[in-house]
């Protein structure tokens, strides 16, 4: 049906079956849309693929082989040698061998000059550990003069935080130099620009790290830049997720699969791999198989859909009306600005920003203890939702807020903001003084009684004029 392809025989007699269905009377959308609501969403746990939606980013990948170094680095003075992991790629449970000087890592060279051709881009940089974050960053301080900063598990959270803002600020750093924690949870779609300075061997970890940029939300085509040194296990996981299971430019699912099937002969190949004809022919040889089995997997998966529960959990029809009256209700400036006025009322600073952004601090509040939903150090919040999804570390103000339901229930539950007054100035009939009230009529007794069910809550309006007489309409 959604597809527009015809009935079957057997499809007729059993839709025939089912109450309530007329498969000969009802249209496609109507027999549809009958079908989805017996259907329900079961028990089944599900998520929407990313075929079914829109709104992704294109990616372009980038490998970049690169010359090792022909000769250690000539060693530092007793007072200059700093303790540096080694750049190249180790095993998460072995200890740094060695130390080494920053300057002729090729990476690092290849990094100095991606800087200056992008310009004021900024670049987001994933490597396995703070060890290598570090290094990274001081042999970059050491080369050129850009404003960089550090993300990694050795920071606490308040400094992560506060280095992540800086990078999102127009005028913060231009590369963020992340640890693999890095790539669990932040998010950075207004960077373009992603560099791999080395590869995990888990393919799910490759797609964390490329997820912090491959988000709806993302404006732009993402970079994603794979720099590895020839003739060792850099370029065998490089090309194995290039050209064996398309990783870097195409959402992978499945990866995980092949890592099973062929992890062994990817392991060996992590230890022995060198420029040698045979080494080559057995990482060509493993990158086919990959491939293969990666699209079998995928018509695996794509087999196994289920597709009335794909079409139940998003309907076009219903989801579109949802997001046009949500965008109106963010374009609009009523709750705006009904939410200054109750600010400069209670005495909340108010700090004007771009994007319909501002930065409040209640603590100069003197009409009320505190501001309900503010906390002690203020926030940044913002009326634009767009621009709140690319800031992580600013608030996106919505009628359903702690702050702005806190605002609303400081109204009407105190004796501030109680009294309104107004004029008509061209009033056509006699002008005279009118008097409005409205009471909230409601049942005082205990709750077992359920008193509300013959007294709900019910609110009384009086008008009266200055003679005491009730006009009310």
């Amino acid at each position: 049906l959604h597809e527009g392809s015809p009935l079957t025989s057997d499809q007729r007699s059993f839709l025939a079956s089912m109450p309530d269905i007329d498969a000969e009377e009802m249209d496609e959308i109507t027999l549809l849309s009958a079908l989805l609501d017996r259907h329900g969403p079961g028990r089944v746990v599900f998520r929407n693929t990313r075929a079914n939606m829109t709104g992704f980013p294109k990616r372009v990948a980038y490998l970049l082989p690169l010359d090792p170094p022909k000769e250690d680095p000539p060693a530092l003075d007793d007072e200059d040698e700093l303790e540096l992991e080694d750049l190249y790629y180790h095993e998460e449970d072995e200890e740094p061998t060695e130390a080494i000087s920053f300057t002729p890592e090729p990476r690092v060279l290849w990094l100095e000059k991606l800087l200056e051709e992008i310009g004021e881009d900024k670049v987001l940089l994933i490597c396995e550990s703070k060890e290598n974050a570090k290094a990274i960053e001081q042999a970059i301080a050491q080369r050129i003069t850009v404003k960089s900063t550090v993300f990694h598990e050795e920071l606490t959270l308040v400094q992560r935080d506060r280095n992540a803002a800086w990078f999102e600020e127009k005028d913060g750093a231009r590369i963020l130099i992340c640890s693999e924690i890095g790539s669990e949870g932040r998010n950075f779609q207004f960077s373009h620009h992603l560099v791999l300075f080395d590869l995990p061997v888990d393919p799910e970890l490759l797609a964390q790290r490329i997820g912090r940029l491959d988000r709806i939300g993302q404006t732009q085509t993402i970079h994603i830049y794979v720099p590895y040194t020839k003739n060792g296990r850099e370029e065998v996981l490089a090309r194995w997720y290039h050209d064996g299971l398309d990783a870097f430019e195409n959402h992978l699912e499945g990866g995980n699969l092949v890592l099973r099937q062929f992890g062994e002969e990817i392991g060996e190949l992590l230890e022995t791999f060198n420029e040698s004809v045979e080494e080559e022919h057995k990482l060509a040889e493993l990158i086919a198989k990959s491939s293969q089995q990666r699209k079998i997997i995928a018509e695996q998966l794509e087999k196994g859909r289920d597709r009335l529960l794909e079409l139940n959990s998003n309907r076009p029809e219903v989801a579109d009306a949802l997001v046009d009256s949500i965008r109106d209700t963010d374009s609009s400036l009523e709750l705006e600005t009904f939410l200054l006025e109750v600010f400069d009322h209670f005495g909340v600073r108010v700090e004007e920003r771009d994007n319909r952004t501002y930065l409040l601090d209640g603590r100069a509040a003197i009409n009320c203890d505190g501001f309900p939903g503010l906390p002690k150090g203020g926030l940044v919040g913002t009326f634009d939702r767009n621009y709140s999804l690319s800031r992580e570390d600013i608030t996106l103000l919505t009628g359903d807020h702690p702050i702005v339901t806190g605002a609303v229930d400081l109204l009407l539950g105190s004796e501030q903001g109680n009294c309104s007054f107004s004029v008509w100035e061209d009033g056509k009939e006699e002008q005279s003084l009118l008097l409005e009230a409205i009471f909230v009529l409601e049942a005082l007794a205990p709750k077992q009684l359920h008193a509300d069910r013959f007294l709900p809550p019910t609110p009384l309006r009086f008008l009266i004029n200055q003679d005491r007489e009730a006009v009310t309409m």
